[in-house]
């Protein structure tokens, strides 16, 4: 697992023969997680019927408020006793996208997991 990171964009300003470089936007990267799917397919129901909610899959017809579209959510690291060692809080944020779960006998005796690649606009460190 891991948290995910952000970044500033650069702004070059030329000025009498030198380079003076500045911070630009801050760019959040998406976060991908891996999933441990259980047998009754809990979190991906979850996240299939979010997504269905933003836009149908017959129709593409989908939520007209923000208020299903995009949440917050809370992230937490904990360390080998449950203690919280982080927590972030994501705004805006929504699945972008659910992989395919494979099934085949490759797979043998491997427990299944899926990643799921989530979006959002920012996140704040609360703890």
């Amino acid at each position: 697992a891991s948290m995910p990171g952000s970044s500033f964009g650069e702004i070059a300003i030329k000025h009498m023969g030198n380079t003076l470089k500045l911070p630009g936007d801050r760019v959040f990267e998406n976060w991908t997680v891996s999933i441990l799917n259980d047998v009754n397919f809990e979190v991906r129901n979850g996240l299939e019927a979010h997504m269905s909610e933003i836009a149908g899959t017959s129709d593409s017809r989908g939520s007209t408020t923000l208020d299903y579209m995009v949440d917050r959510a809370f992230v937490e690291q904990l360390d080998k006793a449950d203690n919280v060692l982080a927590r972030y809080e994501f705004f805006n944020m929504y699945p972008q996208s659910v992989a395919p779960i494979t099934l085949d006998y490759e797979q043998g005796e491997a427990i299944e997991t899926y990643d799921a690649v989530f979006s959002f606009s920012h996140w704040e460190r609360v703890v």
